[in-house]
């Protein structure tokens, strides 16, 4: 016999699981610490060649300004003004970034525990039918089919 219980647990870990699920794994494997480290190095990079994209579009789009700016042979101070936009820019990136893998971890960690709800439930479905299964045997081979031969 179907257990109504069961099917809904396992149509609720198929909704689970989709490919999202091997996002949440990943996520998952981490301690949020480590999780948050790894997100804060990809942040780092990809902001760094945000910056010099923006940076070399900004340069491109005043080409004249620039050429009469390093005539003057101004070079410590336009590299001074790009450091410290530079820092700004990455300090404000970075700590969003770290609140996004926060944010991220926390999801990742709601989704397991649902995940693991749903599977333990049906597990323990199963070893009730199986303690169900066993006595009916068990009172099968205890006398009641010599009754019938």
């Amino acid at each position: 016999m179907i257990d109504k219980e069961s099917v809904r647990n396992m149509s609720r870990l198929a909704m689970l699981e989709d490919r999202e699920s091997l996002e949440v794994i990943k996520t998952c494997s981490f301690k949020k610490i480590d999780f948050c480290i790894v997100q804060a190095v990809k942040g780092c990079v990809a902001g760094t060649v945000c910056f010099a994209a923006a940076l070399g579009l900004w340069l491109l789009y005043i080409w004249d300004d620039v050429n009469t700016y390093f005539y003057d042979a101004q070079y410590m101070v336009f590299l001074k003004h790009v450091l410290g936009i530079y820092c700004i820019f990455m300090f404000i990136y970075l700590i969003i970034c770290v609140l996004v893998a926060l944010h991220r971890h926390k999801q990742c960690r709601g989704k397991r525990r649902r995940y693991m709800k749903y599977l333990r439930a049906i597990r323990n479905s199963y070893r009730i039918r199986d303690r169900y299964s066993r006595r009916a045997d068990r009172s099968v081979e205890g006398g009641d089919c010599e009754d019938l031969q």
